[in-house]
C-alpha cells in the first residue's frame, strides 16, 4: 500500500512535492495503489532516488494529466492509465507489465528500455517512436504497427509478429529468437546483428533489408 504521507503530499501539488523531492534526494516514493485518479501531475518528479525505483504498481492513474513528467524507472505494473495524459513524459527503464496503454497518445514519450511484457498493445501506432531495448518478449504483437519505429537492441525473443508492418523499423541487434515473422512487412527494415535464430520468415517481405 501507498505511504499515506507521499499520497497526501503529492495530492497536495506538484511544485510542494516537487520541492521536497529536491530536499531529500534519498526517498524513494511509495505511490503503489495509491488512487490518484483525475489528479495533475503535470511535470511532476516521480523518478527514483539514486536508480532505485519509485513504486507506483496498481495505482489508480485514471484520467491523470503526467504531462512532462518524470517517472524514470517507475514500476507501473499492473497500474491503471486509462485515459492518461502522458505527452512528453519520460518513461525511461520504467516496468509498464501488464498495463492497458490502448488509446493512449505516446507522442514524444521516452519509452527507452522499458518492460512492456504483457502490456496491452492490441491496435496500437507505434510508429516512429523510439522503443529502443524494450523488452517484448513472448508478446503478440499483431496488429501493431512498428513502421519506423526503433527497436534496436529490443528484446523480441519468442514475439508473435506474423504480419506486422516494420517497414524501415530500426531493429540493429534485436532478440529476434524464435519469434514468428511470418509474412511481416520487413521492407527496408534495418536487420544488421539482429539475432534471427529459429526466427519464423516464411512469406516476409524483405526487400531493401539489410541483414548484414
Amino acid at each position: 500500500m501507498a505511504n499515506p504521507e507521499h499520497e497526501k503530499l503529492l495530492k497536495e501539488g506538484v511544485p510542494g512535492w516537487n520541492a521536497w523531492r529536491a530536499e531529500d534526494l534519498d526517498v524513494i516514493p511509495d505511490l503503489s495503489k495509491a488512487d490518484l485518479a483525475h489528479t495533475n501531475l503535470e511535470g511532476a518528479n516521480l523518478v527514483g532516488a539514486h536508480m532505485e525505483k519509485a513504486h507506483l504498481e496498481g495505482a489508480n492513474l485514471k484520467n491523470v494529466d503526467l504531462a512532462d513528467a518524470n517517472l524514470r524507472g517507475a514500476i507501473l505494473e499492473d497500474a491503471n492509465l486509462q485515459g492518461a495524459n502522458l505527452e512528453g513524459a519520460i518513461l525511461q527503464s520504467a516496468n509498464l507489465q501488464r498495463v492497458d496503454l490502448r488509446g493512449l497518445n505516446l507522442d514524444r514519450v521516452n519509452l527507452q528500455w522499458v518492460d512492456l511484457r504483457g502490456a496491452n498493445l492490441s491496435g496500437m501506432d507505434l510508429r516512429k517512436l523510439n522503443l529502443e531495448k524494450v523488452n517484448l518478449a513472448g508478446m503478440d504483437l499483431r496488429g501493431v504497427n512498428l513502421g519506423e519505429t526503433i527497436l534496436a537492441g529490443a528484446n523480441l525473443q519468442g514475439a508473435n509478429l506474423a504480419g506486422v508492418d516494420l517497414r524501415w523499423a530500426d531493429l540493429q541487434g534485436a532478440n529476434l529468437r524464435k519469434a514468428n515473422l511470418a509474412g511481416a512487412n520487413l521492407t527496408c527494415a534495418k536487420l544488421d546483428k539482429a539475432d534471427l535464430r529459429e526466427a519464423d520468415l516464411t512469406g516476409a517481405k524483405l526487400e531493401g533489408t539489410i541483414l548484414e
